[in-house]
């Protein structure tokens, strides 16, 4: 940015001088060349972290999955604490297929520290229109740990909220 002061300066100098020294009524244009901080920002990139991409992952695999059988790269996704949880029916991976396949997800995942994520989500029946489906808003919070080769969700947790200082990543409803 500083450098772009250094080189917007002299050129608006310049201008100035020449434009004050002939009287015209002519407008004066200033050049294209110069780079405005609107198209800087404009062409700035979102750089999701890899916690957030992993978690997108598993929501995205649920709503993508063809068949039950496409769910177990969710459970591979799990630590093997996690795959334990009785919120997935305790090491049983035929009820965690079971269980996910009656659902899709759309979802809103927060950036919330190094190894944090939470998920805004909101389950609808699989074979549902989402628009005229009965939405209810669950927060889960997700705990991550990067293993040898991937990342690992090692726990998720139903909380009441938000906590506080998670900032917005990606919102399903808002991708095409």
């Amino acid at each position: 940015m500083n450098k772009t002061i250094i080189i917007i300066l002299p050129l608006l100098l310049l201008v100035a001088i020449l434009t004050s020294c002939v009287p015209t009524s002519a407008p004066i244009y200033l050049p294209t060349f110069i780079p405005t901080l609107a198209s800087t920002a404009a062409s700035s990139v979102e750089i999701k972290l890899p916690v957030v991409q992993t978690v997108e992952s598993y929501y995205k695999q649920i709503n993508d999955a063809q068949s039950p059988n496409d769910l177990i790269k969710l459970w591979d996704m799990l630590s093997s604490e996690e795959q334990c949880n009785p919120r997935y029916g305790g090491c049983d991976l035929s009820y965690f297929q079971t269980w996910w396949w009656k659902w899709k997800v759309i979802y809103k995942i927060y950036e919330c520290g190094t190894n944090t994520v939470m998920a805004e989500e909101s389950r609808y029946p699989r074979e549902a229109d989402p628009a005229t489906a009965t939405l209810k808003v669950s927060f889960i919070r997700y705990q991550l740990l990067q293993g040898d080769e991937k990342i690992f969700i090692t726990k998720g947790q139903a909380v009441p909220q938000l906590d506080a200082g998670c900032v917005l990543a990606i919102d399903s409803a808002a991708s095409p």
